[in-house]
């Protein structure tokens, strides 16, 4: 499922075309009109809540929960643009309902319109590593596996080479209550990550790394 491409200037290009075309022709999307963004604004996991914003129209697919889940999970091991819906969708495989395949019929148009986006490693880009942190604050209150419970999301993207080399959307566990703490969550999670990833680089590459700069847009 994973293409490795050779580039002229001797950098690689990682990209998942090949798969996600196998899973276009699967569920018939191949043809399909393109989206913009993989989900609405505003959108939750949650089968009870509608924002203003619905997923674009109505869909008679109905797909397997587990199967398409999984599908866009893996897909988004390549595709830092879908964590997100990936991550939803995921967390609704329990509760699935009508508004998940709209959800989904949508993520599907999103890609037949993105297909050949890929990430690219190029060859003499400094060899440096810088984070971006951000979170959003109670914004899953509508989450199905934790109805009444406000919880923030974390958003990091780590960089090498000018490339995404790690990326996470991911729901926290712990109740922020307030932005501030939310942003620490979400910085916790980049940081722990980055240490981790710095080292690997060091041992591997037998360099000197200098400070990781940490973009994290919270002034608290």
């Amino acid at each position: 499922g994973v293409d490795i491409d050779a580039r002229d200037d001797g950098g690689y290009e990682i990209h998942a075309t090949s798969y996600l075309t196998r899973v276009l022709k699967r569920y018939g999307f191949d043809k399909a009109s393109t989206a913009r963004t993989p989900l609405p604004q505003g959108f939750t996991a949650d089968p009870t809540h509608r924002p203003d914003d619905q997923t674009g129209g109505s869909t008679s697919r109905s797909f397997d929960p587990a199967e398409i889940a999984g599908c866009l999970v893996f897909a988004a091991v390549l595709r830092p643009d879908l964590a997100f819906a990936a991550s939803c969708l995921a967390s609704a495989v329990g509760c699935w309902a009508p508004k998940h395949d709209r959800a989904a019929a949508r993520v599907l148009r999103y890609i037949k319109g993105t297909l050949h986006r890929r990430i690219v490693f190029r060859r003499n880009a400094p060899l440096d590593l810088a984070l971006w942190v951000d979170a959003s604050f109670a914004n899953d209150i509508h989450s199905p596996t934790a109805p009444g419970r406000a919880k923030s999301r974390s958003g990091c993207v780590l960089f090498f080479l000018g490339a995404v080399l790690w990326f996470a959307s991911r729901r926290q566990t712990a109740t922020a209550i307030s932005t501030c703490e939310a942003e620490l969550a979400a910085l916790c999670l980049g940081v722990r990550s980055l240490v981790v990833v710095r080292a690997t680089v060091v041992f591997v590459f037998r360099i000197e790394l200098p400070p990781t700069r940490v973009d994290e847009d919270n002034a608290a």
